[in-house]
């Protein structure tokens, strides 16, 4: 169990670097105007929680995109419920896209905090391996 524990902290720890990783790429990309096309709540397949489900379009060279990821982890720094207020139907927006792939956009470049838990998490998950191996 407590090897396990350690494989579950690096697991954890090597998602979070990726992730910082991306992030790091999305702060690069460019930005064109947009305009949302649609927003509202979902409801998970388990009826517990709720997300923001938010399209928007936008243009990259005369191409025109539709996106509908709000940002990289999570919904960015916004609840669900404050997303769809935030991003009406109509409302303009920045979208950032990755000029390498211009169908691959964000409307928000930052994770959201809670992403910022996981060395946290990585963190007790090791320590709890560690007891667990030496007990």
């Amino acid at each position: 169990m407590g090897i396990g524990l350690l494989a579950g902290s690096a697991a954890v720890l090597v998602i979070w670097l990726l992730l910082r990783k991306k992030r790091d790429a999305i702060r690069d990309w460019p930005s064109v105007d947009g305009r949302i096309v649609s927003s509202g709540l979902v409801r998970d397949d388990d009826k517990s929680s709720q997300y923001a489900r938010v399209l928007y379009s936008y243009s990259v060279a005369g191409a025109p995109q539709t996106g509908s990821r709000i940002a990289l982890a999570g919904g960015g720094e916004r609840s669900a419920r404050a997303a769809v207020d935030y991003y009406r139907p109509g409302n303009p927006v920045q979208v950032f896209y990755d000029p390498r792939k211009p169908s691959s956009s964000v409307l928000e470049r930052e994770m959201s905090k809670n992403v910022l838990l996981l060395p946290f998490l990585a963190a007790v998950f090791a320590l709890a391996g560690v007891i667990v191996l030496i007990r």
